[in-house]
């Protein structure tokens, strides 16, 4: 019996399978007690690093049969699994079901499940005029796929729609959220003066309340990186520092607003700036907490450490740490 992909979920059905508890199965495992307990709150979000499914494959494979078998029935009927196998509404929805929708659309794309999410784009796309602000917030997503599919011109258009329903929805932290779209289609297009200008401007908002800050924090994140691409050392590390800011008054790593942002997502831009910058060994003491990430953020990170191995001249490090992304989220590297 195997697991092709381990995510939260599968770590707490294996956990239940077991019969126990989280401080027992914490050792078991070889991470921290809250650790087991973010597992178990997040799910299916939540891809472990390759060490730890290792760890995990080891104990379900060395486990008594009656465990695998109630890991498997366990398994099969978590309610959970939806979070790994999003599915949209055949029939028109109502605001609450819409707002579902564009949930499980988020969901599957931050689990690195790029093939389910882009599966479910036209369906969900067709059923959020009854809110501008969810319609924007799918044309986000829409946007990110196609670019993560190499489709500029799809993208393009999508970022623009996404802008243009987050203005017909009137609310501030929404236009400022639909301008990350618009920020990566441009550093896409290689025009990275223009991405710094825009995300600085769209951060400039009164931002009180967790997610205007959690959007804030990352348009700023994303202006870091696009000064860094410029070669402005000084305005991408002020970028960061301002970012790093909006992190610490979080307090945590969180992901209002579906954005990822916290403390982790801080240092995993700055480890692609310092790169970007010429500094990849900085890079590689850069370190961040993956149980913490999404699936599609822990892969980043790993792509940006095989990143700076390959600027070191290392090709065999920087392999395996795209193998370790690819196991992560194989879906977000195999399309």
């Amino acid at each position: 019996m195997t697991v092709s992909v381990w995510s939260g979920l599968e770590a707490d059905v294996l956990r239940e399978a077991m019969q126990c508890g989280e401080a027992e199965f914490a050792k078991l495992a070889g991470v921290s007690e809250r650790t087991v307990g973010i597992w178990k709150l997040r799910g299916g979000v939540v891809r472990l690093r390759w060490d730890i499914q290792q760890r995990l494959d080891r104990l379900l494979s060395t486990a008594k049969p009656l465990i695998q078998q109630r890991f498997e029935i366990i398994r099969q009927q978590s309610p959970g699994r939806v979070m790994l196998t999003p599915r949209a509404p055949r029939v028109r929805i109502g605001l609450f079901r819409c707002w579902k929708a564009v949930g499980y659309l988020h969901i599957a794309y931050q689990a690195g499940r790029s093939r389910d999410a882009m599966a479910m784009v036209p369906h969900v796309l067709g059923h959020t005029e009854v809110s501008p602000a969810l319609a924007s917030s799918a044309h986000h997503v829409a946007s990110a796929l196609c670019l993560q599919l190499g489709d500029l011109p799809a993208a393009t258009v999508a970022a623009q729609r996404c802008h243009e329903l987050a203005q017909a929805s009137g609310v501030a932290v929404h236009i400022a959220a639909s301008a990350r779209s618009a920020v990566r289609v441009l550093m896409r297009e290689g025009k990275n003066a223009k991405a710094m200008r825009l995300a600085i401007r769209a951060a400039d908002f009164s931002a009180g309340k967790p997610k205007e800050r959690s959007v804030r924090g990352s348009l700023l994140l994303l202006g870091a990186i696009a000064a860094a691409r410029c070669g402005n050392r000084a305005q991408a590390h002020a970028l960061l520092q301002d970012a790093a800011a909006e992190a610490q008054y979080l307090g945590r790593d969180a992901n209002f607003g579906w954005t990822s942002f916290g403390p982790s997502n801080v240092r995993l831009h700055q480890a692609d700036v310092l790169t970007t910058l010429g500094e990849p060994s900085e890079a590689l003491k850069t370190t961040v907490t993956l149980e913490n990430l999404t699936a599609e953020r822990q892969a980043r990170y790993f792509m940006e450490r095989a990143r700076a191995w390959a600027a070191l001249g290392d090709p065999t490090r920087a392999l395996n740490a795209r193998k370790q992304a690819q196991w992560v989220a194989p879906g977000l590297l195999n399309g």
